[in-house]
């Protein structure tokens, strides 16, 4: 390439990735780590404006039919806004509680393989 030449892109149907048609191998990963930051910018909104949403009984519409209200079936059910903001606070301890559980096993599991990979690539790698 001469210093008068300018970089053009051009279609090739021979190339299998019709992306590498569009983007510029050297520009991919700027896009990649910017489109990351952004997804962990918006990651941590969302998870502000959840963590900041509170659970109200005035907030709380509950079922009004009286079909259901009669059905034998549903008679465990809450059917004040009072018991329902307490069914789901109980609700979201349990999965709270299920998450932690799960997240505590699943980072035993990944350290114990981590330990066991890096012991194996020490071995192995001269």
């Amino acid at each position: 390439m001469n210093e008068n030449s300018t970089a053009v892109i051009e279609y090739d149907p021979n190339v299998p990735y019709p992306v590498a048609n569009i983007i510029i191998s050297s520009y991919a990963h700027p896009i990649i780590f910017a489109l990351s930051l952004g997804s962990i910018f918006w990651g941590g909104i969302c998870a502000l404006i959840v963590s900041r949403t509170k659970v109200e009984a005035k907030n709380v519409r509950v079922n009004q039919d009286e079909t259901d209200r009669n059905d034998p079936e549903k008679d465990h059910l809450p059917w004040t806004p009072e018991d329902c903001t307490k069914e789901m606070l109980l609700v979201n301890k349990f999965i709270s509680e299920g998450a932690d559980t799960f997240l505590k096993k699943e980072y035993t599991f990944l350290s114990i393989f981590c330990v066991i990979f890096a012991i194996l690539i020490l071995v192995a790698v001269d």
